[in-house]
């Protein structure tokens, strides 16, 4: 038996748009860092570096990605069994 995996063309779709939506969601924070006087540079790189640390989790929790994708590209998700 074996399992049907996403196309190339797809996962190049789902990385676009992942890359797409983590500059937006910088974007936001740096305009709402901006807003405040003498944000120091500890927090700016702690926001960034959160972002990258919990967006997979997040997103994969909130099932983010899936709906992000479907909606721009029409795509079906697969959940991929994980083994171990």
């Amino acid at each position: 038996m074996e399992e049907e995996q996403p196309s190339l063309v797809a996962r190049f779709q789902s990385t676009f748009i992942d890359m797409l939506f983590i500059i937006v969601i910088m974007m936001i924070a740096s305009y709402v860092l901006d807003s405040f006087a003498n944000v120091p540079d500890w927090v700016r790189i702690s926001l960034m570096v959160g972002l990258f640390i919990a967006y997979e989790p997040l997103c994969m929790y909130l099932d983010v990605q899936s709906v992000i994708t479907l909606k721009t590209f029409g795509l079906k998700t697969m959940l991929i069994p994980v083994v171990g």
